[in-house]
């Protein structure tokens, strides 16, 4: 799939005139090319090690999503998150806020291939750490958020069930 997408891209770059057109094809091809190996930036943790490495683990809906930049032009999001179930930890409210990398602030807009994905009322199980700042942010960026629809977690293809024991188990 690659090949053929870079194929494409070249096909297309040598068809095109101009300087500035020929850059902003190179600067496609290499994020084209770049996205398939995203996954490949987090290293593997299994659920064991999310555990271990996390503070909280928590089962819940998000409510909101706030995009906010920084004094050095980075762009991080706030997810606000209803908890239903603290699998792991204690809190002292029933609702989370998680910062995480990317976002759109006005008509900017920026993305890590590191940083999840979150959506108004989605159902999730998101495994956390308080960061040097005093925010909670995601144990293993991504890979530290899981969805759940209709009772079955996504990303592990089993039920909300079995993934609680797992993680129970894991916490023992």
């Amino acid at each position: 799939m690659n090949f053929l997408l870079y194929l494409y891209i070249l096909i297309l770059f040598n068809l095109t005139k101009g300087k500035t057109m020929k850059r902003i094809m190179v600067l496609l091809a290499v994020s084209a090319l770049s996205a398939g190996t995203a996954g490949a930036l987090l290293p593997y943790m299994d659920t064991d090690e999310l555990v271990s490495r996390s503070e909280l683990v928590v089962y819940g809906e998000v409510l909101s999503i706030e995009s906010f930049e920084v004094a050095d032009g980075a762009i991080y999001s706030r997810a606000t998150v209803v908890v239903d179930d603290f699998l792991v930890g204690t809190y002292d409210d029933t609702v989370v806020e998680v910062i995480y990398p990317g976002g759109i602030v006005g008509d900017v807009g920026m993305m890590t291939s590191i940083s999840p994905h979150f959506e108004t009322g989605e159902e999730i199980v998101l495994f956390l750490f308080t960061n040097d700042n005093g925010e909670l942010v995601l144990t293993n960026y991504a890979g530290g958020k899981y969805t759940v629809d209709a009772g079955k977690v996504i990303e592990k293809d089993i039920s909300l069930n079995e993934f609680v024991n797992t993680i129970d188990k894991a916490n023992k």
